[in-house]
């Protein structure tokens, strides 16, 4: 099988992402043929790179689009442009998991308990709930710990 390994440049600050290799190697031992495919600021290289060589299956790991993780669904979704198969969330389930407002929204309407939460954009507050001190303030649009310091 033709499997394209789909990767952010900016992966783990600029060097080699070690899970890379171990996919490759482990895609190469089961006699499938990879070939990495570098998501960096411009989309040409990426849509000539999968055009070309045309993967039965990508791998999708790109988590941003010109070191931007807000951008992350537009991946997904060039990948549902050109028809190909992949593996991970669709761009929709990527724009509410990458929201981390949405999503609470919509497990709240659900009735799934979440920690209570505010969101506030630019000074301006759009939900608050019960919530009280001590607080993390994390942006709504990052990944894992990014944006939250001391």
């Amino acid at each position: 099988m033709n499997v394209a390994l789909l990767h952010t440049k900016d992966a783990v600050d600029g060097a080699e992402d070690p899970v890379l290799g171990q996919i490759e190697g482990a895609l190469r031992a089961g006699g499938h043929e990879p070939r990495r495919v570098m998501v960096d600021s411009e989309v040409d290289p990426v849509v000539r790179a999968l055009t070309q060589h045309r993967p039965d299956l990508v791998i999708n790991l790109a988590e941003s689009f010109a070191g931007k993780s807000a951008l992350e669904s537009n991946i997904a979704a060039l990948l549902n442009l050109l028809d190909l198969r992949y593996t991970g969330s669709s761009p929709a389930g990527l724009l509410v998991a990458g929201d981390k407002t949405l999503s609470k929204k919509v497990l709240r309407f659900h009735g799934i308990k979440t920690p209570e939460f505010a969101t506030v954009y630019r000074g301006m507050v759009d939900w608050a709930g019960d919530i009280q001190f001590p607080l993390i303030v994390k942006p709504p649009q990052e990944d894992a710990s990014l944006g939250i310091t001391q």
